[in-house]
């Protein structure tokens, strides 16, 4: 039978745990939201490079960038100045310049399907979702059933688990490097 100390002891110990509940998923939703964000002013910058194109512009060329840079760095710069997005000050009224385009290998289906799996947390998704990220994020059009494929494929692996047709990601423990205690297996 439980006194009233040990009453008050386990109560505060529920109302913190709540508490950090709640902050975990307040800030879940903050992270899900700033990738949301993310997510949609990567697909600008890269529909705003593709337009570039139809004026023969590529900023991936080194030299053409350079160019472009010089001749319309000011006039970005004043245009984002007037238009509030960054102060004078922030700059030192240089030039702002074009962000340099980004490089980097598309990565694997599965590396998507987990990277959005991370961004999910403990809401989970539907492979429906995380084709349609996919699809809007890389520009890659891919079979309906590929992602859903995919999942089934990290489960076997142990990497996601389900609940219903919601996919969730299983963390990783905490040191998976570090050598099992034990016996040496070694003969002397």
């Amino acid at each position: 039978m439980m006194d009233e100390l040990d009453r008050s002891a386990i109560l505060a110990l529920l109302v913190r745990r709540d508490e950090a509940l709640i902050e975990r998923d307040e800030q879940t939703k903050i992270i899900k939201d700033a990738n949301e964000r993310l997510d949609k002013a990567n697909g600008s910058i890269h529909s705003y490079a593709d337009a570039l194109k139809a004026f023969d512009i590529d900023l991936s060329d080194k030299e053409q960038f350079a160019r472009i840079k010089k001749e319309f760095g000011g006039q970005i710069h004043r245009v984002l100045v007037e238009r509030g997005i960054i102060k004078p000050s922030e700059t030192k009224q240089q030039p702002l310049p074009l962000p340099e385009p980004e490089k980097k290998e598309v990565p694997t289906i599965n590396e998507m399907i987990l990277d959005r799996l991370k961004v999910a947390g403990a809401t989970g998704s539907k492979a429906a979702p995380i084709r349609e990220w996919i699809k809007k994020t890389h520009n890659i059009e891919i079979h309906e059933k590929t992602v859903g494929m995919s999942l089934y494929r990290l489960l076997k692996k142990d990497r996601v688990r389900r609940d219903g047709h919601t996919w969730f990601i299983v963390e990783e423990a905490v040191n998976p490097g570090a050598a099992t205690p034990g016996p040496s297996t070694e003969q002397s």
